[in-house]
């Protein structure tokens, strides 16, 4: 198996997803009543998306992808 390089933009997206799911499963289990941030989260994910397709094409031109 071939390391590579460890991509940053993955980690903290899956860093914000589990925390999602994680935040999702602890108001099923408990009845905590927290203001909606679907907005706030939402455009988070929007952010991301867009950084990482930012950092593809960065890449590609750069001639640094492997």
């Amino acid at each position: 198996m071939n390391r590579h390089v460890s991509d940053v933009v993955s980690l903290i997206f899956g860093i914000v997803f589990v925390g999602l799911a994680a935040d999702w499963m602890v108001n099923q289990w408990l009845d905590v009543t927290m203001p909606p941030v679907g907005w706030i989260a939402a455009s988070a994910l929007v952010l991301f998306g867009v950084l990482g397709l930012i950092t593809t094409v960065v890449q590609r031109r750069g001639g640094t992808h492997a």
